[in-house]
């Protein structure tokens, strides 16, 4: 199946569609923020599902969500790349980063090894 191409305008519509889980927690969100910012988004609506989702290790959940990161890290939009490694994946504990990284997919791998290689070059971690 060929999907459309993420990008800033149209992300929030697709998460909504391919997790509907989120759409309660997106409407209560929307009443507090105007959505400036679509990092705002991911913080408060999809991130607490995804770490729920990895601590309860939900399966549904996690297919779900890991399906959706993949298409982002699949994404010819750097914004969205931005979002998954800044806004989702830094955001993550140790030990929720180890159990994102059993789940991820191969994009979204090479999106947290690309990440992780620029931080290392800043921090010399």
């Amino acid at each position: 199946m060929k999907y459309k191409d993420l990008n800033s305008s149209n992300i929030i519509d697709i998460m909504l569609e391919e997790i509907p889980e989120l759409k309660k927690t997106f409407e209560a969100y929307k009443k507090q923020d105007n959505l400036s910012l679509i990092h705002n988004v991911f913080a408060f609506v999809f991130n607490p599902f995804l770490k729920d989702s990895l601590i309860s290790k939900n399966e549904k959940r996690l297919k779900n969500a890991f399906n959706f990161l993949e298409r982002m890290a699949s994404s010819s939009d750097p914004e969205i790349k931005n979002i998954l490694g800044v806004t989702i994946i830094e955001s993550l504990s140790p030990k929720q980063l180890n159990i994102f990284l059993l789940h991820a997919g191969p994009r979204t791998k090479k999106v947290y090894e690309e990440l992780e290689k620029h931080l290392q070059s800043i921090f010399k971690r």
